[in-house]
Formats: structure tokens, sequence, C-alpha cells
């Protein structure tokens, strides 16, 4: 996710947005909100269309290097930013900061307080203001699976992303919304859907209560080496992946880079875009979310 940095506001209260924490018991009259954090280029305003703008602040507009190199946040930027999404005192924030997940010489309570240092310098501005931070909690589990190719039994390969996910789930502490990323690396619908409903019950073993809002992207996940890489996806598997999101999570958030592989635009006008798009609207419609 690192692409220009977009602001987004959203111009209804939190839980008319997320809705209340869903089970696996899909609720086919529920609210499930889709917040839109596509990038393609020349794509339009598409809240008449039933997407839900929202602020995405990308680690470039929050943080600063110290004397020592280390990433850490830099307050005047954090106030900035804090007082623009305060304008409407009823926005969803959405940070990405993912540096420090990989940082081991950032310690599990560091990293909590880190996050929690950066929540409440929004929320001094909007007490009432929601906010989370792409991928906590916890990481891609089907993306990690993916990478291990095979190599790893099922239960070691878990156990070892719960252990990755410790400090994850210490940072999740201090969110009002849980923000995992669940990208699909490949066409295999059956394995990422097990992997959604891990994700989802690991969650929900931390805390039981807060809006689980999923991001998505109707493209496969860039893994450099993959054939798959960064490929608009077949319009059915993302229909497939709206349904799953539906039936697990609390809402989604529709993430997209403005360009493929080789760096080259994707555009709104591309047919494959527009193919998943309509299918996007047709999910909007039939589940009655406009």
């Amino acid at each position: 996710m690192n692409t220009k940095i977009t602001i987004l506001l959203c111009a209804i209260t939190f839980y008319s947005c997320i809705g209340a924490p869903t089970s696996n018991n899909v609720d086919e009259n529920k609210d499930f909100p889709l917040y839109d954090a596509m990038f393609f280029r020349g794509k339009p305003n598409l809240e008449s269309e039933g997407l839900r703008p929202f602020i995405l602040l990308y680690e470039g507009r929050l943080t600063k290097r110290n004397d020592a190199g280390e990433l850490v946040l830099d307050t005047e930027k954090v106030e900035k930013e804090a007082i623009k999404a305060a304008q409407n005192p009823d926005v969803v924030v959405s940070t990405d900061i993912e540096k420090w997940y990989g940082d081991s010489s950032i310690s599990d309570e560091e990293l909590a307080n880190r996050f929690k240092s950066l929540f409440d310098l929004f929320k001094q501005e909007n007490p009432k203001l929601k906010i989370g931070n792409y991928g906590v909690a916890p990481s891609n589990l089907n993306v990690y699976r993916f990478y291990d190719k095979g190599k790893t039994e099922d239960s070691l390969l878990l156990a070892r992303w719960r252990k990755n996910n410790e400090r994850r789930f210490a940072a999740m502490t201090h969110a009002d919304i849980i923000f995992p990323a669940l990208y699909i690396p490949e066409p295999d619908i059956v394995s990422w859907e097990k992997d959604f409903k891990t994700t989802i019950e690991e969650i929900r073993k931390h805390d039981s209560e807060k809006p689980i809002i999923v991001y998505l992207w109707p493209a496969f996940y860039d893994a450099p080496w993959s054939e798959y890489n960064r490929l608009i996806m077949d319009p059915d598997l993302w229909k497939s992946i709206l349904e799953v999101a539906y039936k697990y999570a609390d809402g989604a958030v529709i993430w997209a880079s403005p360009v493929d592989k080789d760096k080259n635009g994707i555009y709104w006008d591309d047919p494959k875009v527009q193919a998943v798009w309509k299918v996007t609207q047709e999910f909007i419609k039939e589940k009655e979310l406009l």
C-alpha cells in the first residue's frame, strides 16, 4: 500500500457506517459498509453508487526519522492531520504504519504505546473519532501460507502465524476498529475463505466487540515472483470474495493500486476494472447497501 496519500471523509456516523460486530450467521439485512480506497486513475467519486469514503493516512504523513534513524511519530504532522479530520466530527480514520510491525527493536509494549499515542493525538482534536491502523490485527494468513508454499505442516504454520501476531494484537487494544488485510494471492477461494474464517475467529479471541472492517483488493496480492502479481481478478472470483467478507466481517475497505506489476497505470475505464466494478454494484444492490 505505497500509493499517494488520499484523504477521504466519511459523512455519516460511525455506528451507522459500520454496524455491530457480526457472527458467522449471516444477517441478510445487516449494514455492511464498503469504503472507497481505490486509486485507479480517472476514478470518479462513487458515494452516489454506495461506496463510503474515509480517511486513509500513510506513514509518510505521520512519521519521521529521528537522529538515530528510527521511524517515530512526527507530532506536528499528526496534529495537522488530526485537525483536518476533526472538520468532520463523525469521521472514520485508518492510519497505515507498517514498518513498526517488523522492527524487532520495538517491544510489544512500546509498539502498543506508539499506536496509543497516535490515536490519542487524533482524539484530542475529536473525542468522537473512531480510528484503527491497517494490519492491526493480524497479518494476512492466506498470504503467509502462500509464501510458505506448503513447506510447513498446517498446525505449525498456524502456531508460527499466531506467535508473529502477538505484537499486533497488543497494539489492537487501543484501536476502535480492527482493519485486517485479507488480500488473495492466487485464485483459490476455498483456501482463502478458510483462512478468512480463521482470521476472524482469531480476532474474536482477543476482542469480541470491536467492528472488523477488512481490506480487500480486486487484484491479486503483489508477491513479486507470482504469476498473479497485481492482476485484476475475474469478476466471478471478486463476487465470491465480497460474499465471504459479508458472511464473516462487519464491512470492507476496497483498496486498489493505480499501477500494475510493471508500474503501468491502471485506469478506471479498463474493461477488467469495469467488470469487477459491475459485480460490486450488483452486490450493493442485492444487499441493499445504498
